[in-house]
């Protein structure tokens, strides 16, 4: 289950496994994210993942090794494209299939590998 606390503008991403430990916590706030192109829409992915509660999702699941995000039809994926918002508020899906899938795949590595893990390989990547 995932948890927003709007006070702190962060997403407590917690285990069904220990019930109540957070494993992590996925900042909403600009200014905690990469400062690159792409870090906008990842930003804006991870708060739908959270009104959507999908981050256990994420940390339990992969797609099939044929179809990966591009092609997998799980529902889920529906559900994150159809609600994708801009910071207004207003639906607004800016993607391409291939910056979706990317995105998708970003989501997935902060869910298991934590935002401060993500955030430090993700940096290192982009240099």
């Amino acid at each position: 289950m995932s948890t927003h606390s709007s006070e702190s503008n962060t997403v407590a991403v917690t285990t069904d496994v220990n019930p109540g430990t957070i494993i992590d916590v996925v900042p909403l706030d600009v200014a905690d994210w990469p400062t690159d192109y792409f870090s906008k829409d990842l930003r804006l992915m991870a708060a739908t993942i959270n009104r959507l509660e999908l981050w256990d999702w994420f940390r339990i699941e992969s797609p099939p090794e044929d179809t990966r995000y591009s092609w997998w039809n799980h529902p889920n994926i529906n559900k994150i494209s159809d609600n994708l918002q801009d910071d207004q508020g207003n639906l607004d899906n800016p993607h391409s299939g291939s910056s979706f899938a990317c995105s998708m795949r970003n989501m997935q590595a902060i869910a298991k590998k934590g935002f401060i893990e993500w955030k430090k390989e993700y940096i290192k990547n982009s240099n």
